[in-house]
């Protein structure tokens, strides 16, 4: 069967679907659900508005020093002139012909001396400046980046806390729509890791530089959008990364959003009566698919969604 169709059904999905979770919720204020409800729009941050300063690093070190990278390139000719791989970078071929006529005259050790010192002459300001660039290229971008955070859990007792205003808040629940194409089918899960995540080492960037093959930038940028230390595991996030990230300034952008995408709008146990009827008022308007449901709390002090809020509720 063709995988752009789900099973049993004759719904075509969507070819950008990177998960399948039902409903990818979003805590908000009573301030910012306001704004989401009338202005219908999400707001999407760079990382540098995040709460923890560990996730996406504004800046980035390469876990290699410049002599690591050297020691690295001259493995690379040793395995050359064992006839294992070539360079596809032109100055490396023609340097590796220059060596393989020599190792009639030298032994490969004598030569591979001359290459370290005449790399570590020649090779050692432009390398540094590389790692600069890389640096300052990173950081520049950070600010432009674009992430929308959801979770898989509307019931947190530490999630409401933190990000809906200690209960007093709303949690919207969105809907990843085949046919309408919604951006929260990009959606991926962060995952919880005790490691800081990883940078190509010294052995890829010898071989990008000599022209075997590219560094595979779009894995080590998944790392660091989609991974997080295991104390913030309890918020069960996905995430959206934008890519209209050269377009935009400033630490954050409001998207729209298809209003049909909003299937529920969670009341917190703390919510006052004027959310709720702003609430009412905003989903009758523009919401089709959308319920409007009211959290309590249970004898653990855990949250638990309760019904559908009565339409004659006073």
């Amino acid at each position: 069967m063709d995988e752009d169709y789900a099973s049993g059904d004759n719904v075509t999905r969507s070819r950008s679907r990177r998960h399948d979770v039902p409903l990818l919720y979003k805590y908000a204020t009573p301030a910012a659900a306001r704004a989401i409800l009338v202005g219908r729009t999400l707001r999407w941050s760079s990382p540098q508005v995040f709460n923890d300063p560990f996730d996406v690093r504004r800046d980035l070190e390469l876990p290699f020093t410049n002599q690591d990278l050297l020691e690295a390139m001259l493995d690379r000719y040793r395995a050359y002139l064992r006839g294992e791989g070539e360079p596809g970078n032109e100055n490396a071929r023609v340097l590796l012909a220059g060596f393989r006529r020599a190792r009639k005259r030298a032994p490969v050790e004598i030569l591979m001396a001359d290459l370290r010192e005449t790399m570590s002459l020649f090779m050692t300001a432009p390398l540094e400046l590389a790692r600069k660039q890389f640096r300052e290229i990173w950081t520049e971008r950070v600010p432009g980046m674009r992430i929308l955070c959801f979770s898989t859990d509307a019931t947190s007792p530490s999630m409401w806390a933190h990000y809906a205003a200690n209960l007093a808040g709303v949690v919207f629940g969105f809907e990843s729509s085949d046919d309408r194409d919604s951006p929260w089918l990009l959606a991926q899960p962060v995952r919880y890791l005790d490691r800081r995540p990883s940078l190509p080492g010294a052995d890829e960037w010898a071989r990008a530089l000599l022209g075997e093959s590219p560094i595979g930038w779009e894995k080590y940028l998944s790392e660091y959008y989609y991974v997080k230390s295991t104390h913030w595991s309890y918020e069960n996030e996905y995430r959206v990364p934008s890519d209209r990230r050269k377009l935009e300034s400033g630490l954050f952008s409001d998207y729209a959003f298809f209003e049909e995408d909003l299937r529920e709008v969670i009341l917190g146990p703390r919510a006052d009566r004027d959310l709720e009827l702003d609430t009412r008022d905003a989903v009758s308007l523009w919401y089709p698919n959308a319920r409007i449901r009211r959290a309590q709390l249970d004898d653990l002090s855990r949250l638990v969604v309760a019904g559908d809020v009565a339409e004659d509720a006073t």
